[in-house]
């Protein structure tokens, strides 16, 4: 991203230049799922330089493209180019995109005949030659590959070669049998490279990464095995454009050394890289086995009194414990989002305790994880995979992983044998959903109840009470309507006690919204949540139910149909009967449209795209109609905004970017504008200057109440 912002900027100033043309790259369409996503830095950069640079919008040519959709992507250009004044026939565009690819054709044939005389080279010596795999914008750039390939060549005088000279060799390989989801672009094409070079018996592999690249973090892991079975040394570079090259000399000497020693595995055949083979299948017995369950807020410990209401054992994963953290640690060895160390550090310290106890057979016998996942562009959907591989190094492979998956709106899950008929089945999903409504419903209540609690200790004492109560009514009496509505206004009257002022509902509203995992895990945010509370000020957190809609959304957007259609409609009718169930108080804190409405919008202003799927949408949409003042319960408006997401997260850094880029610009054509606003961003590395930022914007958010009154 510094690289294209730096090069924007470049092209921006030189007035010679009529247009920048920055496409929003969304993924290459296949005849198969899942179509291989681009990284989110990649599909949103045009975007972030229009706000970044400041760029005037007949000035950015901004299609949305989609690789080997000729049509689509003809389209986009088409409209594009409309919409700022030319009148080029689709048609012409169609023909450019195919001069084009005869063009890329023949330079691709140029690199393929300097790889083969380079593998030619090695033939006919006694000597081995190095690949470098990684993506093309790192490997092939001097600065950000640091001037590495030079070294290697010119320096320490080896055969080296980066991986795309190599293409025609290793583009056939079928990646889709190697592992189950690969959704990245650039990372099928630097494993299918990384498996012919762990094959050929004179190649070694150097894999050049940038700091926290999001994809390379976490398919490291699986490059890794890779080159492990292979026997082959794996020398790793984080380069990121460092002045001083020095230390990767020291340590490709200590490669090349370690490689003339080595003794790789020569017979290895295709099927031998197969990350995970299946053959557990038939004896899972999901009812039998207990469910392990990431911590993600109440709805974890509300989802397990259910499964427990059906008769299946369950134990939600302790979580942010030391022994976690020190799982984490010994395990994670890359920059990865903080929710993935989370998840992996929380269930290797649960499986590694009840290994102490039981033993590691009972576990593959007895345990099943339930991990949602998805097919891109966050990280999000190699959790599983990471967690296997460990798992895998263990001794702990036949320990399921349950995925339902975003793609198909979570709706397609394996089921318990419980559950036989498709009526049983829906009963389930009727009362897990009910449970997470529970829990995002009662969570807002508490969030409307505690900032006027006269003594906050009292509070969350009762509010721990409340919960173990729900917990357990869950557990006898399943999603039962009946139940509920009588525990909720149980909940009401003792939080109308603790918090007498309630009803005067003067404090200012803010919005605690950002990646779900950290929104929704107090433990992890060291319950900053509370913090701000204490400050006098009233939350509204975004719900887990919002995703979910959000989820089905895209797929009707993507793929329309009945099912996603009904599934909408029975969301809505719960809300409906929910918010009845919690009263008036439940108006208090409804100010967020439908994300569909959301998403609409950000996408006619042309600040951002529905297509870049994931939580930035959503976050960028309600930060637009925020700064419009369209946030309001028909009382008072949204006074200010707590942006929380884990260190280097994708898609949080992006909203991070666009949020203040819109903001200044903003700011600019108005300097009396008061936008309350904090990113606060959750890792190893604690937020030292947090307290006094929360300070500050206390009295921001008291001044914007003010203001709009």
């Amino acid at each position: 991203m510094k690289l294209v912002i730096g090069h924007g900027d470049l092209l921006a100033k030189d007035k010679r230049i009529k247009h920048l043309f920055n496409p929003s790259v969304i993924e290459e369409v296949r005849d198969k799922k899942p179509m291989r996503k681009f990284c989110i830095y990649t599909e949103a950069e045009g975007y972030l330089l229009q706000d970044i640079l400041g760029l005037e919008e007949d000035r950015e040519i901004l299609p949305v493209l989609y690789w080997k959709d000729k049509e689509r992507s003809a389209q986009a250009i088409y409209d594009e180019l409309k919409r700022i004044g030319y009148n080029i026939s689709k048609e012409k565009i169609l023909e450019a995109i195919e001069y084009a690819d005869q063009k890329l054709k023949a330079f691709k044939s140029d690199l393929h005949k300097q790889g083969e005389r380079f593998l030619n080279k090695l033939e006919k010596s006694e000597e081995v030659g190095y690949v470098g795999l990684g993506r093309d914008y790192v490997v092939l750039d001097p600065q950000a590959s640091s001037q590495s390939g030079s070294m290697f060549t010119k320096q320490r005088g080896m055969n080296y070669i980066p991986q795309t000279f190599l293409e025609e060799y290793y583009k056939d390989i079928p990646i889709d049998e190697l592992s189950f989801n690969e959704y990245w672009y650039q990372n099928a094409h630097i494993l299918q490279a990384s498996i012919f070079v762990a094959q050929h018996p004179k190649l070694f592999p150097i894999r050049q990464m940038n700091f926290a690249c999001g994809p390379d973090s976490v398919k490291f892991y699986h490059e890794d095995e890779i080159f492990k079975r292979a026997d082959k040394p794996f020398l790793h570079l984080v380069t990121d454009a460092q002045t001083n090259n020095a230390p990767f000399v020291t340590r490709a000497e200590a490669h090349d050394r370690v490689v003339k020693k080595s003794k790789p595995k020569t017979d290895l055949e295709f099927k031998d890289f197969v990350l995970f083979p299946d053959g557990h299948k038939d004896k899972l017995k999901l009812g039998q086995r207990q469910w392990l369950i990431p911590y993600m807020g109440e709805a974890s410990n509300l989802g397990k009194a259910i499964l427990k209401h059906y008769g299946i054992e369950a134990k939600v994963l302790p979580t942010a414990t030391v022994q976690a953290k020190e799982a984490a640690d010994r395990f994670i060895t890359t920059e990865v989002c903080f929710p993935l160390r989370g998840v992996v550090g929380d269930a290797m310290a649960t499986l590694e305790e009840i290994a102490r106890d039981k033993g590691k057979e009972w576990i593959n016998d007895n345990t099943v994880i339930f991990l949602p996942t998805t097919s891109g562009p966050c990280r999000f959907g190699k959790y599983g995979e990471v967690l296997k591989i460990f798992l895998h190094k263990e001794g702990l492979d036949n320990i399921p992983i349950i995925s339902p998956s975003v793609d198909t709106g979570y709706l397609q899950i394996e089921a318990p044998e419980q559950f036989k008929t498709l009526y049983q089945k829906a009963d389930a999903l009727i009362n897990v959903f009910r449970a997470i409504k529970m829990a995002d419903m009662t969570d807002d209540l508490i969030r409307r109840f505690r900032p006027y609690a006269d003594d906050f200790s009292d509070f969350d004492e009762t509010t721990q009470k409340l919960w173990e109560n729900l917990r357990q009514l869950l557990m006898e009496k399943g999603g039962s309507i009946k139940y509920l509505k009588r525990w909720v206004n149980d909940a009401i009257d003792s939080f109308t006690k603790l918090s007498p002022s309630v009803k005067e509902h003067s404090l200012p509203l803010v919005l605690y919204i950002g990646e779900i995992y950290s929104r929704q895990h107090d433990p992890y945010t060291d319950y900053v949540m509370e913090r701000i509370e204490e400050e006098r000020l009233e939350i509204i957190r975004g719900t887990i139910a919002e995703w979910l809609e959000y989820v089905i959304y895209i797929n009707e957007r993507r793929n329309p149909n009945f099912l996603f259609r009904f599934v909408d409609n029975y969301m809505g009718f719960t809300d409906w009967r929910f918010k009845r169930i919690f009263g008036a108080y439940s108006k208090d804190h409804n100010v967020l449209p439908k994300p569909e409405k959301i998403i609409d919008d950000m996408q006619k202003s042309r600040k951002y795209h529905g297509d870049i799927v994931g939580e930035s949408p959503l976050v960028i949409g309600i930060f637009l109609k925020f700064l419009n003042g369209e946030l309001t319960n028909g009382r008072q408006k949204v006074s200010g905004i707590f942006h929380v997401g884990p260190f280097t997260c994708m898609q949080e850094g992006v909203a991070m970017a666009k949020m203040d880029a819109i903001a200044k610009e903003v700011s600019k054509r108005d300097p009396s504008l008061v936008v309350p606003m904090i990113h606060a961003f959750f890792g190893d590395s604690a937020n030292t200057n947090l307290e006094a930022e929360i300070a500050a914007f206390r009295e921001q958010c008291y001044l914007k109440q003010k203001l709009t009154k």
